[in-house]
Formats: structure tokens, C-alpha cells, sequence
């Protein structure tokens, strides 16, 4: 006798799928030789890459090629270094989650990373650029004093240390509870690796694994959406996430306490992603490493190759595609519901096996993708540590100048040391409940008041350091309180059932008749009395802290004495009105009361506009410390024509 669909009662349950898959053995598949041959290939690669590179160089390997590359990396790899830095495994884990546990709106994250690459290519990154600096917070100095520039070097290293153990620990765990992978194994011998081939090779061995490591995590994401969609096809996924209203793509309610919604995501979220790429080194650094302001550029938002931003939006497509075939097969027997996993962060593994097992080798590739996420970010977040401790802390604190030779040396053993202590910290990390809120919290405290830290510096040219400085620890310290104080009320989760279970293969399903459970989430949230605030979804942390720490920055100063913007540095400014789409065409007056009376003559004979998608030539620019010259032109003093 068939029985009825949970969700049309009365229906026969469709999907139903026959054959070894969890729901009807009631048993988690384990890799085999051949999946563990390739995971240990994939790691045994980035050493190769790494020793090539620290020998190849091993006579000119001074801390300018061991960090910079000496800024002669073509936009192709850096590109994808970029990309790859960003999607990490909590990207591959997470958003799949996400869909599977929700629905599909995590789709409107593509726009918002199209902004973002918008802001960065046009408004952030010339200004650092063009200032040949080496550490990001080199500005901070430059535009306020040495305090903020430590600050904000101290805030960036501790958040890189709370953020990478959450990208180690997290694939680690899910694979370890769902496929056998032994989880302290698996951490070690990742953070080894890691640790291993950046002391090595340095910024350029960093680079070129980073990626190999995106063309592998894209590798494994299209065999598991080509197996889903050989074993479940495509008709049945789409049927399966309308009954289950998975199918969302519009929400445009305004309540910001709702998780998520088109605003949240557009914004809030690509605040966040627009804060990793302003103000944390390990992305900066790597644009700063292009030839040239063009080079760069492209890594975004580029003329002839699809990389960094088109990157993004086709694995986030790809992964949400991977959470409604997941939801497709799952539909009548829902993992959480059977205790086959323990939350939603150990489905993807799950999934993996019950789709890719069939084919020998190819549960290791995709395996061999998750794991490429992680080394790609903990990579980048060791070179750019050891660059930041170099930078803003030994350089400045010196009298003499440290040999190139030695600077090297130390920032090897920087990076090691920094790497042991990842390992050390990811064995105190809890067990997270959704990796994408984790990290976003993490990221909300620290990243979010950074960036608006630089906005300040950039868009403001009478704020002081006391503003600065006030700004941004006023926004950390409501940031956290949020973050850390009451929880967001959950949101009602599609419905989890367990029609059709095999109900002899799992001993906690104890009666047929739960045929039809409840959403995940039935009970209403008891009514909050407390600071509106607090419930806030987490969507919006970053833009609430960068707002903060604008608005706080702005009064501190006013209360302090504002700065005289004509004292200002024009490198250190971008007049919005003057750089950006469709301002530039409002009247000169307007434009000129907008400069707050600061020099920027024969800055803007050049429009946005025509170099959205490159120019015929870039300008570079001397550093500050070469003096100061009243020829301006493209956020600098002093230039010369780049061919």
C-alpha cells in the first residue's frame, strides 16, 4: 500500500526513490581507497606548487618577490586567487544548507557581489593602488596617524584567527560525521599543508594553488549537479521544490528582523562581501600584486576572461542547484528528522555519497573541492598575517631597516608560527549550528566597522583619528552586543518528512504514522521587550556596524575639532560626486561644494564610464613618503604614463 504525500494528503508520495540510498539502508557510506588517493593528491599538489616556487626563486626570494610578487602577477591568476579566498568551504557547505533548509532567495547575493565589485574596482582599490603601499592599514596612517594604522592591523589579525579555525573546522567535522574522514586527521594534515606551502612559496605559491584550488571546488561542483541530475533529474527537482515552496525569489518585506529578504541580501550581505574587500588585507593584497591598476581591475570586473565577479555568481547558482536536487532526493525522509546527520552543515557530505558513490573516485573529487576551499582562505590569511606583522608592527618600531634577506625570514617564521596557532584554536571551536550565520557574525564584529573605518578616511576629509578611532570601537561595541545578546526569532523551514523512510532501518522512527512532521520551526516566537536592535537578522551586521562607525566618526570629530579638509592629502580622498555614475554630470558647482575645498585640479578629465571595463592607460603613482607635488591626476600628486 502506498502511503500519502506529506504534503498533499491523500496523494501517493512522490519522489520515491529505490535503491542503496541512506533513507533506505539507514547506513552512511565511507570513502574508499581510490577517494582518499585523490583527497591526498589535491593536497600533495600545493606542495609541489609551493617548493617549485620557493626554488625556483630561492636566489631572488627577498621579502618584496616573497610577499608582493613584486607586483608583477597578470590578472588571470589573481583573479581567481581572489575568488578563491572568498568561496571557502563554508560557501560549499553553507549555501546548498541554506536552500535546503529554506528556499532559493540566496540567489539575489549574485547582484550584490556585482556592486561590490563595481565599488572596489572604481572607488576603494585606486586610491590603495596608486599609493604603492604594502599593508592596506599603511593608509590609516597615512590618513589619520600610527594608532589607527595598529588598530586597525590588530583588528584584522584577530579576525583572521577567529575566522580561519571556523573554515578549518567546519568541512572537517561534516565530513568526519557523515563519511568517515577522521576529524583531528583531517585538520591537522590541512593546516600542515596549508602552513607548509605558503612558508615555502610564498605570495606567488599562494596565488597559483589558490588557483588550481578554484578550478577544482568548480570541478567538484559540476559532478555533483551532473550526477543529481542523472540520478534525480531535472523535472523532479523543479515538481519537488514547488511542493515544498523552496521556490522563492521574492521577498521585499522591510522588517529587518526578518532572516532574510531581497534588501538584506542585495545590501546587508554585499556590505559584508564589499568590508573583505576594502578592508582585509588578504584580499587587498592580492590586487595590489597586478602589474598594473588595469590588471587589477579585470580581477573583477574584466574585458576578456570571466573571473572574480561572474565567478562568484556561477558557483552561487551551482550550489543552490546542488540544495534543491539535495531537497528533491530528501523530500520524503529528512536526514535531521532520522538523526542521519546532526545539522544541516553534514547534508552536502551526506548527499555526496548517496549521489556520487555509484562512480568510483568521484566522492574524493568533490571532497578534494571542499577541502581546496579551505586551504585557499586559511593560505591567504597566513601570507597577508605575516605581511601585516612585518608592516605595521616590526618595520615601524625599527630604527634601521631590516635587510630584505631576513625580513623574509621572519615573516616565514611569522607565518608558521601564526599557522600552529590556527591549529591550536580550531581545537576550542564548538560545533556550529549554520556556518554562513558563524562566520557572518564573525565578519559583522570585525570587518563591518573596518570598512567603515576607511570610509571615513576616504569619503569624509574632516574627521580625526579621535573619530576614527571613537567610530570604529563605538561599532564594535554595538556590534557585538547584537551579535552576542538575545538571538533572531527563527523563520518558519519548509516541511521535514519522513513518509518515506525505510522505517526498520532506523530505530528511532518508532511509528509509521509520522508520515506528515511539522516545519522545523512551528512554535511563534515569544514577543521581545527588549532593544529592538538585538533582533536584527544577521544579514545586516556589517552594514549596521559600517554605519556606526560612520556616524559616531563624524560626531566625535565634530565635538574634538573636524580636521580642515585642505590639509588633507588629495590621494587620500575620492570625491564621489567627481568619480562616480551618473553624478559626475551634475553641475560644477555642486561638484566643487562637494570637495569641501580640496585641490583635485586636472583629477577628472578622465570619467568613470569609459574605464568601466579598462583604459587605454593606467597611471601609477609615487608613494607619499617621495614628497608631495601639487600635479594631480587619478587619486595621486605625481605620475607618469604606463604603456
Amino acid at each position: 500500500m502506498t502511503e500519502p504525500s506529506c504534503y498533499n494528503p491523500g496523494v501517493p508520495v512522490e519522489p520515491r526513490f529505490d535503491g542503496d540510498y541512506t533513507h533506505n539502508t539507514g547506513q552512511i557510506k565511507s570513502f574508499t581507497i581510490l577517494d582518499f588517493f585523490i583527497f591526498s593528491l589535491s593536497l600533495l599538489i600545493p606542495i609541489i606548487i609551493g617548493f617549485y616556487q620557493g626554488w625556483r626563486r630561492r636566489h631572488t626570494m627577498d621579502f618584496d618577490e616573497y610577499m608582493l610578487a613584486r607586483r608583477s602577477m597578470s590578472y588571470l591568476p589573481v583573479g581567481l586567487s581572489l575568488l578563491s579566498t572568498f568561496l571557502s568551504a563554508i560557501s560549499a557547505l553553507g549555501i546548498p544548507a541554506e536552500v535546503y533548509k529554506h528556499d532559493t532567495l540566496w540567489i539575489w547575493t549574485t547582484p550584490a557581489y556585482f556592486i561590490l565589485s563595481l565599488a572596489t574596482a572604481h572607488i576603494y582599490m585606486p586610491v590603495f593602488y596608486h599609493l604603492k603601499i604594502n599593508s592596506v592599514y599603511e593608509y590609516l596612517e597615512l590618513r589619520f596617524n600610527r594608532t589607527v594604522r595598529t588598530v586597525g592591523s590588530s583588528l584584522f589579525i584577530i579576525q583572521t584567527i577567529c575566522y580561519m579555525p571556523i573554515v578549518l573546522y567546519a568541512p572537517s567535522l561534516a565530513f568526519s560525521e557523515v563519511s568517515g574522514l577522521n576529524l583531528w586527521g583531517s585538520i591537522v594534515t590541512v593546516g600542515l599543508v596549508c602552513t607548509f606551502y605558503v612558508t615555502v612559496g610564498g605570495v606567488r605559491a599562494v596565488v597559483w594553488t589558490d588557483s588550481f584550488q578554484m578550478c577544482l571546488m568548480f570541478a567538484s561542483a559540476l559532478v555533483m549537479v551532473f550526477g543529481a541530475m542523472t540520478t534525480i533529474g531535472i523535472k523532479t527537482m523543479w515538481d519537488s521544490a514547488h511542493r515544498t515552496e523552496r521556490l522563492l525569489f521574492l521577498d521585499f518585506r522591510l522588517n529587518p528582523t526578518i532572516r532574510h529578504t531581497v534588501w538584506n541580501l542585495v545590501f546587508g550581505y554585499g556590505t559584508t562581501l564589499l568590508a573583505l574587500y576594502v578592508g582585509n588585507q588578504a584580499q587587498v593584497h592580492r590586487y595590489l600584486t597586478c602589474r598594473t591598476l588595469r590588471d587589477a581591475k579585470n580581477c573583477f570586473i574584466p574585458r576578456a576572461v570571466w573571473i572574480s565577479c561572474p565567478g562568484y555568481i556561477l558557483f552561487g547558482i551551482l550550489s543552490i542547484i546542488i540544495g534543491l536536487y539535495m531537497s528533491a532526493l530528501y523530500e520524503n525522509c529528512d536526514p535531521l528528522q532520522t538523526k542521519l546527520v546532526d545539522n544541516s552543515n553534514q547534508l552536502i557530505p551526506l548527499f555526496m555519497q548517496d549521489i556520487l558513490s555509484s562512480v568510483p573516485g568521484l566522492p574524493g573529487v568533490y571532497l578534494a573541492g571542499i577541502f581546496s576551499g579551505t586551504l585557499s582562505t586559511m593560505s591567504s590569511g597566513l601570507n597577508t598575517i605575516s605581511m601585516v606583522v612585518i608592516e605595521d608592527f616590526i618595520r615601524i618600531h625599527l630604527k634601521s631597516r631590516i635587510h630584505k634577506d631576513k625580513e623574509r625570514l621572519i615573516s616565514q617564521i611569522i607565518c608558521a608560527i601564526f599557522g600552529f596557532v590556527c591549529l591550536e584554536i580550531t581545537f576550542l571551536v564548538p560545533r556550529y549550528g549554520s556556518v554562513l550565520q558563524a562566520s557572518a557574525s564573525v565578519l559583522g564584529i570585525f570587518a563591518g566597522p573596518l570598512l567603515g573605518l576607511f570610509s571615513l578616511g576616504i569619503f569624509f576629509p574632516w574627521v580625526n583619528e579621535k573619530g576614527a578611532l571613537g567610530g570604529l570601537f563605538g561599532a564594535m561595541a554595538i556590534t557585538f552586543g547584537i551579535t552576542t545578546l538575545p538571538t533572531n526569532p527563527q523563520e518558519k523551514s519548509p516541511l521535514a518528512c519522513i513518509s518515506n523512510c525505510n522505517v526498520q532501518a532506523f530505530e528511532n522512527i518508532s511509528n509509521i504514522a509520522l508520515q506528515r512532521v511539522q516545519p522545523r520551526t512551528t512554535a511563534k516566537p515569544e514577543r521581545y521587550e527588549g532593544f529592538q536592535l538585538y533582533r536584527i537578522s544577521y544579514m545586516w551586521y556589517s552594514l549596521t556596524a559600517c554605519f556606526n562607525c560612520i556616524i559616531i566618526g563624524c560626531i566625535v570629530s565634530h565635538y574634538t575639532g573636524s580636521r580642515d579638509p585642505k590639509d588633507v592629502d588629495p590621494r587620500l580622498i575620492v570625491p564621489v560626486l567627481d568619480d562616480i555614475f551618473p553624478f559626475y554630470y551634475l553641475p560644477e558647482h555642486t561638484k566643487k561644494y562637494y570637495r569641501f575645498g580640496i585641490d583635485h585640479e586636472g583629477k577628472f578629465e578622465k570619467k568613470i564610464l569609459s574605464t568601466l571595463f579598462g583604459s587605454k592607460e593606467d597611471v601609477i603613482l609615487k608613494s607619499p613618503k617621495d614628497g608631495f607635488s601639487k600635479v594631480a591626476n587619478s587619486h595621486s600628486v605625481s605620475f607618469e604614463t604606463e604603456l
